[in-house]
């Protein structure tokens, strides 16, 4: 129980830090990005403006040759722009701007003219993002070339991952480290836990043993009558609850080792289930055993010999009167399925997992009619946790109740 209590605290710590650094790494660098475009985009406006030159006389070079929301370019910045324009007039003609093309030849600039939507007003082509400007003369074409920023948003966006993978280790050590601090308080009470349950049920057997051993001298001096009964069916009652406590209690430790093999599933559930029916029928009650033939399961057999028992006595107690009961296994993918299922007078639909937990009733009157004690199916919980498997309890229409074991 600790260990999984451990386990689940750093799987929701982590997640919880997983997202929160996915986040920031996203939110920076789609903020990054943002700014990249924004920078291109301001270079665009200077070419629109300008219609497709950057290389504008000016009476003083210390001027800057665009100033739009505080951000200033120079000439010498203009110069470090790989750029090209091209119109097409209205009579028709192509004409290519060659202003600061770079290294590109216009084969190059023709397969990159080619490749862009002209209908758009504008979007990215490879390395280059362009514009599309209607003027008076046609329609005017702008390209800047973006590899040079790209490829700096790249290697940012390549730190930043480096760095939250980092972080993301750091993070989990310590993750570790300071989950056992806190849970050391919960590990110690749970220790002492386990530790009354243990000293108390070996304490208790004593006076148990003595009082029914004194009950039965009673029944021999004085003979039977319903008190001395009394006595001795709560002594058996109280024995048995003691026993199941313990025995959970060392389910949920680990102390008791399980012998995990294959083996039919099918053949040891109808072993378990078959003297139920002759119960079910002194009781009035309708019994069935749809069991698939050839189920082999890899687990404890003992132990689920053990759950199949608790379930079909839960069944049997707890089940109406001339009510139902249904035993099913059966092959589901790579796993198997053994449901168990009996009718009630009344019961609330849905999920009914709180029915796993320790003491809980459903209906207390009839729990002390049946000489139930609330522990049984935890028990059940236990044995299937233990084998690897899942447990649920479910109610579709508020007139029975399934249990569904998946091993």
């Amino acid at each position: 129980m600790v260990k999984a209590l451990k386990k689940k605290l750093i799987l929701i710590a982590m997640l919880a830090m997983s997202l929160g650094i996915l986040a920031f790494v996203l939110l920076i660098n789609g903020w990054n990005y943002y700014n990249v475009c924004v920078h291109i985009d301001q270079w665009l406006d200077v070419l629109e403006e300008n219609d497709g030159e950057l290389n504008i006389p000016s009476t003083d070079g210390n001027y800057p040759i665009f100033d739009k929301n505080q951000n200033t370019f120079t000439k010498d910045m203009a110069r470090e722009v790989v750029y090209f324009s091209v119109i097409e007039h209205k009579d028709g003609r192509v004409e290519l701007n060659r202003s600061n093309m770079g290294m590109l030849t216009d084969a190059e600039i023709a397969t990159v003219f080619e490749s862009i939507n002209k209908i758009s007003d504008g979007g990215f082509t490879g390395d280059y993002k362009y514009r599309c400007v209607d003027k008076v003369y046609g329609r005017l074409y702008l390209f800047v070339d973006c590899s040079r920023e790209f490829d700096t948003y790249y290697a940012f966006c390549i730190s930043t991952v480096i760095l939250a993978a980092i972080g993301w280790v750091v993070v989990y050590v310590l993750v570790r480290i300071f989950a056992k601090i806190a849970l050391h308080p919960v590990v110690e009470s749970y220790e002492k836990q386990k530790s009354f349950i243990t000293d108390a049920s070996h304490e208790i057997k004593t006076p148990i043993a003595i009082i029914r051993a004194n009950t039965e001298i009673l029944e021999m001096e004085g003979g039977e009558s319903e008190w001395t009964t009394g006595i001795i069916n709560q002594t058996d009652r109280l024995r048995r609850l003691t026993e199941r406590l313990v025995y959970l209690s060392r389910m949920e430790e680990g102390v008791l080792k399980l012998r995990i093999e294959e083996f039919c599933l099918s053949d040891a559930v109808f072993d378990m289930a078959e003297p139920f029916e002759a119960l079910a029928i002194a009781n009035e009650k309708h019994f069935q055993l749809n069991i698939e033939g050839d189920v082999f399961v890899t687990a404890d057999e003992e132990s689920v010999k053990q759950l199949v028992s608790i379930f079909l006595d839960n069944a049997m107690k707890y089940s109406n009167d001339g009510g139902s009961i249904e035993v099913i296994v059966r092959s589901q993918g790579k796993h198997a399925e053994l449901i168990v299922k009996n009718t009630v007078d009344k019961i609330e639909k849905g999920k009914l997992d709180r029915l796993f937990d320790r003491f809980y009733r459903a209906d207390s009157s009839r729990n002390s009619k049946t000489g139930g004690y609330g522990i049984g199916l935890s028990v059940a919980k236990a044995i299937v946790e233990a084998n690897n498997g899942k447990v649920t309890a479910e109610s579709k229409d508020g007139k029975s109740v399934e249990f569904v074991v998946t091993l």
